[in-house]
């Protein structure tokens, strides 16, 4: 069952990229291979473990950004009540289909947090997880973002994060020998393209959680090897390895530090 709420389309909001003209560049070469596939079980996972009830019980999800709606769904699936929130029509429409055809009630909201902040900020009680995966990078005031998102949270709610880790880009170029492009400062990518729009430091994002009042709880690498393996010994090495290594890489010092994205997890702090 769905409820289904729009807003007019725009090609871009207060919170950056709308991924309409890109939908199917972003669900083949982001999500359709072993990077989307990685990024994805990492990160459910670090969310099953951190801040969802191992008991059976039910949290209210907020998921922004929700791009093809792969967390919103499998949360959905889990019994959770989840709203997906996306910029974006097309995502929108996609994952109301997907929902569908799975049997699954989903709230489906299109528009920015900002535009639909008043009324999910009213949301009774707040939300127990407001979930921010790979969007947080692509937003015009990713320091506003957060602090919009910080309202919306219940009192012990946990606001997760997923970006784009400068430290990972510099990493790659010095170990493919781009030294100048590794000490230049970060460079947003062209417009109509995938590379995001900031590429984002830990101290940045942890200074900004801290100034929304949260503190970190957790910390994760997502995607500490993949990104720097040749193409070829990635596939060969397959899914199952890589998925194995990744949980093995992602706190360890200081490899999680580098990987391609981070996610923290915070909540409020306590007086």
């Amino acid at each position: 069952m769905l409820l289904r709420q729009h807003e007019a389309d725009v090609s871009v909001s207060a919170d950056g990229r709308n991924f309409d003209d890109l939908f199917e560049r972003l669900a083949d070469r982001v999500h359709g291979g072993l990077k989307g596939q990685l990024r994805l079980s990492a990160s459910v996972r670090q969310l099953r473990n951190t801040v969802l009830p191992h008991d059976g019980g039910v949290c209210a999800v907020l998921d922004v950004g929700a791009g093809l709606g792969q967390v919103a769904l499998q949360l959905a699936a889990d019994g959770h009540r989840v709203t997906a929130l996306d910029i974006s029509a097309r995502m929108v429409a996609h994952i109301e289909t997907r929902a569908e055809q799975s049997g699954l009630r989903l709230r489906c909201l299109h528009g920015s947090v900002q535009s639909r902040h008043r009324e999910l900020v009213h949301d009774a009680g707040g939300f127990d997880v407001v979930c921010c995966h790979a969007a947080l990078e692509w937003m015009t005031d990713p320091e506003q973002a957060i602090g919009l998102l910080s309202t919306l949270l219940a009192p012990r709610g946990a606001l997760c994060l997923l970006f784009y880790n400068n430290a990972a880009l510099v990493h790659r170029n010095l170990i493919r020998g781009n030294f100048r492009r590794a000490q230049a400062p970060p460079q947003p990518g062209t417009a109509g393209g995938l590379t995001p729009t900031h590429a984002l430091e830990l101290a940045t994002v942890s200074a900004w959680l801290e100034a929304a009042g949260l503190e970190v709880e957790h910390r994760f690498g997502v995607r500490a090897i993949l990104d720097f393996l040749p193409p070829a010994l990635a596939e060969a090495r397959g899914l199952d390895t890589l998925e194995a290594l990744e949980r093995w890489l992602e706190q360890r010092e200081p490899h999680w530090r580098l990987a391609r994205y981070l996610h923290l997890i915070a909540r409020r702090a306590q007086a």
